[in-house]
């Protein structure tokens, strides 16, 4: 986990004061609100001047890193008030690809993470980018939201084309590469805290929307396609182009105002049973990054009552993920052999077998 990505309880903020509710009482289904200025710029619990709204209503934080090794990631320039996307460090790890949108209440918020910077650092380790970019829905903003908001839709179907053999994400990062161009002020926005330096991260955000071209409606976007006859609540796969296309499509929807809920791109989640509840009639929609069905499946509907056997369905199409033995639970033990307490914790284990095999004698 680095600087910036901390695990704070969901619904609150790094100091632990308590994230705002909805005016209608309930938490965003992230654990935090979800509104149109739900999230200033700088450090938790401190805003940015009045006045700083972006057009059509988005506003955009970028992480990164420079080539030492000795400074974590960080936002540059100005961070999220409230770290929201921390409610899902069980379905996700942030340091590799996810992808989360959250909508509702006349606003949205999303986070971008593992978008490839062609930058090394010393030992030639690649370096990431992070978005977390939050706004009005194309409903509630200006007349100038729909036309931005379709540049968000944009960034969100070429992430997804890394998943389909697609350049995508190395094009995000090639963009972000250009308006980051010099390391000196990367080191330096990653150190400031200040209007002008937020200011500044977010005119490049803008600039980033803006070289984005918004994606055609295919014929699973359109009206009547595919993707719109879809159940509010799905689970699909990231490497299906069924899956990708489903999810764009809610996204823009989410984005529009027209449904509220959630849509998921998750690295520690390969079925349902793994995948974030439903909270209440929410639209949800998961990919998993690792298997799951090439076609989008509806979420499984739990009622409570007496046990109820139903004849088994036709197989379902899924798409292969990795060897059991790099799933989310392997990856979990291998990240934490990786820390101090995990190879103390192996060095220990040795230790006990040995001399239990030679009966505690050396």
């Amino acid at each position: 986990m680095t600087e910036e990505l901390g695990s704070g309880p969901a619904g609150e903020a790094r100091d632990g004061t308590a994230v705002p509710e909805l005016p209608g009482g309930e938490a965003g289904p992230g654990g935090g609100p979800v509104r149109a200025e739900a999230d200033h710029g700088g450090e938790a619990g401190e805003a940015e001047p009045d006045g700083e709204q972006e057009p059509a209503g988005v506003r955009g934080y970028v992480m990164t890193r420079g080539v030492e090794r000795d400074k974590d990631y960080r936002f540059l320039g100005a961070a999220p008030a409230a770290l929201w996307w921390s409610a899902y460090r069980d379905h996700a790890d942030t340091n590799y690809p996810t992808l989360l949108v959250e909508a509702g209440e006349g606003g949205w918020r999303a986070f971008v993470s593992g978008i490839p910077s062609a930058r090394r650092d010393e030992v030639s380790t690649p370096i990431r980018f992070t978005l977390a970019l939050t706004g009005a829905t194309a409903a509630a903003g200006g007349p100038g939201a729909p036309v931005r908001l379709d540049r968000v839709v944009r960034l969100v179907a070429l992430w997804l084309e890394a998943f389909t053999a697609q350049e995508g994400r190395e094009r995000l990062g090639r963009l972000l590469d250009g308006l980051f161009p010099d390391e000196a002020e990367v080191v330096e926005l990653r150190r400031r805290r200040d209007p002008q330096a937020a200011r500044t991260v977010r005119e490049r955000v803008t600039a980033l929307l803006d070289a984005l071209d918004p994606p055609p409606e295919s014929g699973a976007d359109a009206a009547g396609g595919p993707a719109r006859a879809l159940p509010a609540a799905w689970f699909g796969a990231a490497r299906s182009e069924q899956g990708a296309s489903a999810f764009v499509a809610r996204v823009r929807d989410l984005l529009s105002g027209e449904r509220e809920g959630r849509a998921l791109v998750l690295n520690l989640v390969e079925d349902q049973a793994e995948a974030p509840a439903r909270v209440g009639r929410e639209s949800l929609a998961v990919l998993a990054v690792d298997g799951g069905p090439v076609r989008p499946q509806p979420f499984a509907v739990t009622v409570p009552g007496p046990l109820v056997v139903t004849p088994p369905g036709p197989p379902v199409e899924t798409v292969p993920g990795p060897p059991k033995k790099f799933g989310p639970l392997h990856r979990r033990a291998l990240l934490f052999l990786a820390t101090p307490a995990g190879a103390a914790a192996m060095v220990l284990a040795i230790w006990y077998l040995t001399h239990r095999h030679h009966g505690g004698k050396p």
